[in-house]
């Protein structure tokens, strides 16, 4: 996603671990203090950092410095900004089980963009999403090669969804390079999974092994420039569960 590039990697490999350490100590906190509300379902707890807390994709509220454990259940999951320093992240506030709708960004004119910047993510060969302006929250969600989070572009709307069980304070990531062509300002990923790529350049610049691997969960629109630049693995389409369009993803999951 060119939207956030800059944060998910650094020119110098130093600033990378230093991010991804205090990412890290972020989280492990941020689960330390979960844990410890389920034990005083009543009590009110002092975040370590300034927060928003977002229930599903619909409702906003800024908890400041404190909140509520109780308030920590919702009929949708809901996820969080966390600041750390200089560092703002998007994490699960809730646990999210495998498959659902975590935060939804309206594709409304008002938010396409012609062209792509910090905070925008491709929706059509000529089209990029506002993720700022249509749900700034959103424009934090991080790159990771193996992400637990998966991003369905559909005709109103871009829609995260959980790719496997997400516990509270998980940093909220998808695959940049199963939403962009060619990102304006490639960038090191430190993800450390096993099939990381080293470089997240967009889905052109992978190699073949890379685009099988991840061609099923790509967007409609980076599915029509691959096959126009003759770089589609063809045999994906024969082995997608309901055929070419299911690249596209769910358009209506339900609610967890």
């Amino acid at each position: 996603m060119a939207a956030i590039q800059a944060r998910g990697g650094a020119s110098l490999h130093s600033l990378e671990e230093q991010r991804w350490r205090q990412q890290r100590q972020c989280q492990l906190q941020q689960q330390q203090q979960w844990q410890k509300r389920q034990k005083q379902p009543h009590a009110t707890v002092a975040a370590a950092w300034r927060c928003h807390v977002h229930a599903g994709s619909a409702h906003t509220a800024d908890v400041g410095q404190t909140q509520r454990s109780k308030c920590q259940h919702s009929a949708a999951p809901r996820y969080m900004e966390q600041q750390w320093g200089e560092q703002r992240t998007l994490v699960a506030a809730d646990a999210a089980r495998a498959g659902s709708e975590i935060y939804r960004v309206p594709r409304r004119p008002e938010f396409v963009r012609a062209a792509p910047d910090m905070h925008t993510l491709q929706v059509s060969t000529d089209e990029h999403l506002d993720f700022a302006a249509a749900l700034p929250a959103a424009s934090l969600t991080h790159h990771d090669c193996d992400p637990n989070g998966d991003l369905h572009v559909t005709s109103d709307a871009v829609v995260f969804t959980a790719r496997r069980d997400i516990a509270p304070g998980e940093i909220l990531s998808f695959d940049y390079n199963t939403t962009e062509w060619r990102m304006a300002a490639p960038f090191a990923c430190r993800c450390g999974s096993a099939g990381c790529v080293g470089t997240v350049g967009g889905f052109e610049l992978l190699p073949l092994e890379r685009r099988a691997a991840i061609a099923p969960r790509c967007s409609p629109v980076v599915r029509e420039l691959a096959i126009e630049h003759g770089l589609w693995p063809l045999h994906i389409d024969a082995a997608l569960p309901h055929g070419p369009t299911a690249a596209a993803g769910p358009t209506d999951r339900a609610r967890m």
